[in-house]
């Protein structure tokens, strides 16, 4: 749409300095060339503004190139980090659902072995590590191609975001040496953070799954409209 205008903006612009042109009285020897050095002359300036016109045409063609390839490159990256994403995210919402389950029926409340201790920190790292890095492609995205695909990596964001505070709140929570009341709260923020979970997401893997798929697939696609062609 903003392309055509331009062309009749062109179109309009030609007409109205033709019609201004064709108004200027012009007698026969303006076109009467007296010797060879002012043939010459004219053929110069000529070449020079052809010159000119060819490599503003060159120096437009070279920034829409450019633009395009570095639009391609950080989609390239952008693609990839949200497989990488979207493989963190099952895994992530799995574990989570895991903890709180223990959570609601107090499985280690006791406290739990130092191997599955450091298996919860280890897990909880590595989701925040995968996040930190798609967080980073993503603010490349918004500064780049704006606020509509920043909504979409919000939108992805969110599952991760609950299942990495789930994961923290289970890591306080089995923790001996804290007040029982203490524990009980962070039971019960993980319980209700997880109902919400379950109402936006579902309940079984196959749903969040397919939520998951649904959140990545739509990010993917404005991503891949960004490759060239």
């Amino acid at each position: 749409m903003g392309k055509d205008w331009v062309v009749w903006l062109g179109c309009i612009s030609l007409f109205g300095a033709g019609a201004i042109w064709g108004a200027v009285p012009i007698g026969t020897e303006f076109f009467t060339v007296e010797n060879i050095h002012d043939l010459a002359e004219i053929v110069g300036a000529l070449a020079t503004a052809i010159a000119v016109c060819l490599a503003a045409a060159g120096i437009n063609a070279w920034r829409i190139q450019t633009v395009a390839t570095s639009d391609h490159e950080l989609a390239r990256r952008a693609a990839v980090i949200l497989e990488r994403y979207k493989f963190s995210l099952y895994r992530g919402w799995e574990y989570a659902d895991y903890l709180v389950f223990n959570m609601e029926h107090e499985l280690g409340k006791g406290g739990i072995t130092q191997k599955a201790l450091e298996e919860a920190k280890d897990r909880l790292n590595e989701l925040e590590m995968t996040k930190s890095q798609t967080h980073s492609v993503a603010l490349e995205c918004r500064a780049i191609w704006g606020e509509d695909v920043w909504e979409l990596f919000e939108r992805a964001f969110w599952l991760d975001d609950k299942c990495r505070y789930c994961i923290g709140l289970y890591l306080r929570w089995v923790q001996v040496d804290d007040l029982e009341r203490n524990r009980r709260s962070y039971a019960s923020v993980a319980s209700q953070i997880f109902r919400e979970v379950k109402l936006a997401a579902g309940k079984d893997t196959d749903s969040v799954n397919a939520y998951i798929d649904r959140s990545i697939s739509h990010l993917s696609i404005a991503v891949r409209n960004k490759f060239l062609r």
